[in-house]
């Protein structure tokens, strides 16, 4: 849209050439199919860049907000792999032949959710004073989530081990990790998430490996009051959601190579 794109793109010119960006709506057909002549009519020809970056953002919506494996996720599913088959078209017609590289990945998977947790309110009804930041009758910072993080005043060990304690007595709590791996806990540095802006506990809600009702597997609670049960999460460590889809094409790249090193996206 206008208020996210530079001067440089030229978005007016392209609602000019193209139309304006289709309503986002489930399943995101339009927009996909959108992007993708954006992409091979105008930026690739109008701006010749060096490295250009191509996100599709379906099925991820239609997976969060339908479901994975509904009908919408399926055919949203369709629409990306037809994008994607115009822009290999265009790489064996002409972009190969210009030195063009393709890396293609998805930056996480998806689990189902099957309930929600408020656990601002069960902190509360515990008898902690939560709120969204330490103030005077704040003592425990949270961010919600699936994921979620939890900051206690001054960073108080004691204040810590009794959070800790209560989370571990919570039938929906699943992975904790703290700053410095205190009993019960993992160090945040295994995840390589240790810094100085880092929580003083980070923790995941239980996910398990049940399958939804469409036979995905994966499943696990949350606390996303904007993402209905039935519906797709990520963010946690669950293995569906790690392991993510990784495919490179061109001359630059090895074939059949085995690589065992962990990486992410960031290694990308």
């Amino acid at each position: 849209g206008a208020d996210i794109s530079p001067p440089a793109a030229g978005f007016e010119s392209i609602e000019a050439k193209f139309g304006p960006v289709p309503e986002q709506v489930f399943p995101n057909v339009a927009v996909t199919e959108y992007a993708t002549d954006v992409l091979l009519d105008h930026f690739i020809e109008t701006h010749d860049p060096d490295v250009l970056i191509h996100w599709f953002n379906e099925p991820d919506l239609s997976f969060h907000y339908r479901g994975i494996g509904t009908p919408e996720s399926l055919e949203t599913l369709t629409a990306v792999d037809r994008g994607f088959a115009r822009i290999l078209d265009w790489w064996s017609a002409e972009g190969q032949a210009a030195g063009w590289q393709i890396i293609t990945a998805s930056d996480h998977g998806q689990i189902t959710v099957t309930g929600q947790v408020d656990v601002t309110a069960a902190l509360t009804a515990a008898g902690f004073a939560v709120g969204h930041a330490i103030g005077p009758d704040v003592d425990i910072a949270i961010k919600r989530g699936y994921s979620g993080h939890i900051t206690v005043r001054d960073r108080t060990p004691r204040l810590l081990r009794r959070v800790v304690d209560w989370m571990h007595d919570q039938e929906w709590a699943g992975m904790m990790f703290t700053r410095d791996g205190i009993d019960g806990t993992l160090p945040m540095a295994s995840l390589n998430v240790l810094n100085n802006r880092s929580p003083d506990l980070n923790y995941t809600l239980k996910a398990s490996d049940a399958v939804n009702e469409y036979g995905y597997p994966g499943t696990c609670l949350a606390d996303n009051g904007d993402i209905p049960v039935g519906g797709g999460m990520h963010g946690g460590l669950h293995p569906i959601e790690l392991n993510g889809f990784l495919a490179a094409g061109g001359d630059l790249f090895r074939r059949n190579t085995l690589v065992e090193t962990p990486c992410g996206i960031v290694d990308v």
